[in-house]
């Protein structure tokens, strides 16, 4: 598997999501810190949560990759390149003026760059959708955040949409829509899972696993910078706490500050996706006038097993040695990193399922498994009226 295993995928691809019926178009759309996942009824998509301003006057020459992303904005008159194809067009300039906490700060739903990242993401989703359907929106915030982020998150979603966006060697398509405060709903994070592991792919409830809504359960959601834990106790939510010490860019930024100690590098955490690919970094060294490559593949995993340790450590000491709950849910792209370890070290546990997110459809990698909540719950709320 080597280093590729931890770096954040791209790809749109087909999907078969039940319709929300007519006149009716949902997209379900988590922007992540590490990377954007969207889905609708009938594409889903994923990149790195990454834009980047290119001039308008650049010219293709050559055949895009089929992941690549130019989002053209008919409001702010602005070109860019989104996702991988951004990150591969990093510059020293762009290392110079941007900052790790720029990108990862909590705050950033009003930055031009969310906004970019979110609308490639919908306009992607929307493709084969009728343009006259209503669009309503299905997303979440880390559980500590939900309800204080919760209006500026809604007050960035919403509203007009002018953009056309290009995928691969496609032509251009234009995205023109109006997206209402009111057709945005906003969740904790890990209540998507929670609804994915209840429904299945057709939006039916799935016998045995609806018991885990009344039973006690926890779910742990490891992402790229937050970690949730979202406890239920004979079907009551009591408990919504998120950590910012556990995520995979802790695990980065431990990998990257013994390069930079050892070599005298000045690596950042946002430029590291692209060095995932190979399993080293490159740098010059002075004194010789060459470059050198460094591998970093056993750093990597040494820091990521190290702090899985930390984390499930932190779980059983909060929740009572979890002896008290029957389930344990695994969710998060560094979840899946970490899930086989998770299991391994609950083994002893008796009572307690450890499942994994993404349980109802392994078509979809763990880091999906909140979004295809979103659309689950967002699904049954239409249908229901609500």
């Amino acid at each position: 598997m080597g280093t590729q295993a931890f770096k954040t995928q791209s790809g749109v691809f087909d999907v078969t999501f039940p319709s929300a019926g007519e006149n009716k178009t949902v997209i379900a759309i988590d922007g992540g810190y590490s990377a954007v996942k969207a889905i609708g009824e009938r594409k889903g998509c994923i990149f790195p949560s990454y834009a980047k301003e290119i001039p308008e006057t650049s010219k293709i020459v050559g055949n895009l990759a089929h992941d690549a992303i130019l989002l053209r904005d008919n409001i702010t008159h602005k070109l860019w390149a989104v996702g991988s194809l951004a990150e591969e067009m990093i510059d020293r300039k762009d290392l110079d003026e941007t900052t790790d906490e720029y990108l990862y700060q909590r705050y950033r739903y009003q930055t031009e760059l969310f906004r970019t990242i979110i609308s490639a993401g919908l306009g992607i989703c929307l493709e084969g959708t009728d343009p006259e359907n209503e669009v309503y929106v299905q997303t979440g915030l880390p559980s500590a955040y939900a309800r204080a982020d919760k209006d500026e998150l809604l007050c960035s979603l919403s509203g007009e949409y002018n953009f056309d966006i290009k995928v691969g060697n496609s032509v251009y398509r234009h995205i023109e829509l109006n997206v209402p405060k009111e057709h945005i709903s906003v969740i904790e994070q890990p209540q998507g899972t929670l609804f994915s592991t209840v429904f299945d792919k057709d939006g039916e409830q799935i016998n045995n696993r609806v018991k885990i809504l009344s039973s006690s359960a926890i779910v742990y959601d490891i992402g790229f910078n937050t970690e949730d834990e979202f406890v239920i106790r004979n079907g009551v939510n009591s408990v919504h706490k998120t950590y910012l010490d556990t995520g995979m860019k802790t695990v980065f930024q431990k990998t990257i500050d013994n390069l930079n100690r050892e070599y005298g590098t000045d690596f950042k955490v946002f430029e590291f996706q692209k060095f995932l690919e190979k399993g080293s970094v490159r740098y010059f060294d002075r004194k010789t006038h060459s470059t050198k490559e460094i591998p970093f593949e056993k750093e990597l995993r040494k820091n990521n097993e190290l702090i899985c340790n930390k984390s499930v450590e932190r779980l059983m000491t909060e929740f009572d040695d979890l002896l008290n709950y029957r389930y344990l849910i695994v969710t998060g792209g560094t979840g899946e990193s970490r899930f086989a370890q998770i299991k391994d070290m609950l083994s002893g546990i008796h009572g307690l399922t450890v499942l994994a997110g993404n349980e109802n459809d392994t078509s979809l990698p763990f880091s999906f498994s909140n979004c295809r909540g979103y659309y689950m719950y967002r699904y049954q709320m239409i249908k229901r009226g609500k």
